[in-house]
């Protein structure tokens, strides 16, 4: 997400991420309806591997994750354990509404003024109350929590203490989320 909307080469954000392969796509929307299109691009010589379109209504975005994610597994030829394989086979429904306010949550998590960060913790809140598992969420509450307590903005025992409930709260519902490991 740092290079959307930046006019940088591919073998430069390769290179800085330290990376063999990136995924790019695009998202749209129309009404309840999403179209996902996913190309993997090898960046040592930017060779494209693999594209793919997926069309899902709004509240299947987690199953067409899942299906990017098995496809580009088999295009760079990734051992998955049966586990592994076993997630990815599971329906994971979303309410589209949660969804939607988890991505505003994120842009504005991304802004760097103080009422961008009120504006991420109010998104993010929002999801949590529309979806309780909704582990992502809670992760990234956790970290905008962490951000306006360093900030000043919130006293810093109250949000030292909202984050690390959030991401407790992340955790067990997603022992696996990265996201929530690192806020830890």
């Amino acid at each position: 997400m740092g290079y959307k909307h930046k006019d940088v080469r591919l073998d430069q954000i390769g290179r800085d991420l330290s990376v063999q392969y990136v995924l790019e796509n695009s998202l749209r929307e129309s009404g309840d309806h999403l179209r996902l299109t996913a190309q993997l691009i090898q960046v040592k010589d930017q060779t494209h591997l693999w594209s793919q379109d997926y069309d899902y209504p709004a509240k299947d975005i987690l199953h067409v994750e899942d299906e990017v994610a098995k496809a580009v597994a088999r295009e760079i030829r990734v051992r998955l354990t049966s586990q592994q394989q076993e997630d990815l086979a599971r329906s994971h429904p979303v309410n589209p509404e949660a969804y939607d306010a988890y991505l505003q949550g994120y842009h504005f998590f991304q802004g760097g003024t103080d009422k961008d960060a009120e504006m991420a913790a109010k998104y993010f809140e929002r999801v949590t109350q529309l979806d309780p598992s909704y582990a992502l969420a809670w992760a990234w509450l956790s970290r905008t929590r962490n951000r306006q307590a360093n900030d000043g903005l919130i006293p810093m025992e109250e949000g030292r203490r909202l984050a690390r409930e959030a991401v407790e709260r992340a955790l067990s519902l997603n022992p696996n989320l990265a996201v929530a490991h690192s806020q830890m």
